[in-house]
């Protein structure tokens, strides 16, 4: 856990001399005129380890700003970002395997919904559909930032849609838009 923002800013540069160590080794080797295998493994190297400071960069980030109150006067970032959404990939991927599981993830999505309804004050089992939906995205083509632009896309779509009077509605029954001629 980061005590103060001097903790922080050490473990920045930190990230960054390993960042600039890699950028150097790769220029280096592609100078030299050296042979492709080898700058091939460096920049690969190079990804890797850049990878693995941006994670860590933003753990160390997000973990500074969970622990700084508002009054501190520190905005907090965003909570779900492109790099959520590639952790979740990674983890998936590996955990789950490959490949687009649609059935799998239909399944499971259908478990969670009844526990939803079995107890509908459970945030996380709401939250368990999200990562779900998430990981049906990125399994059928969806990159992490358009999933983020989607969902945002989507959003204001719905905002921008005819929608009948809740009212006339009860509480278990779904409320569609209006269709338009012409509407996707």
């Amino acid at each position: 856990m980061i005590e103060n923002i001097e903790e922080l800013i050490s473990d920045l540069r930190a990230m960054a001399d390993i960042i600039n160590e890699s950028e150097g080794r790769a220029s280096v080797v592609m100078l030299s005129g050296d042979l492709f295998e080898e700058a091939a493994d460096v920049i690969e190297t190079t990804h890797e380890r850049l990878h693995n400071a941006l994670s860590y960069l933003n753990d160390l980030v997000y973990e500074y700003y969970r622990n700084t109150s508002v009054d501190d006067g520190y905005k907090r970032p965003p909570s779900i970002d492109s790099s959520l959404i590639q952790k979740q990939k990674d983890w998936s991927s590996s955990t789950f395997g490959p490949g687009r599981r649609t059935e799998g993830i239909l399944d499971h999505i259908r478990k969670e919904l009844d526990e939803i309804q079995a107890k509908p004050d459970d945030i996380v089992e709401w939250v368990d559909v999200i990562l779900l939906a998430i990981d049906g995205a990125w399994r059928h083509g969806g990159q992490p930032q358009e999933i983020i632009n989607l969902v945002r896309e989507k959003q204001f779509l719905n905002r921008t849609r005819a929608w009948p009077d809740w009212k006339y509605f009860g509480e278990n029954e779904a409320i569609t838009h209006i269709e338009i001629k012409n509407e996707q």
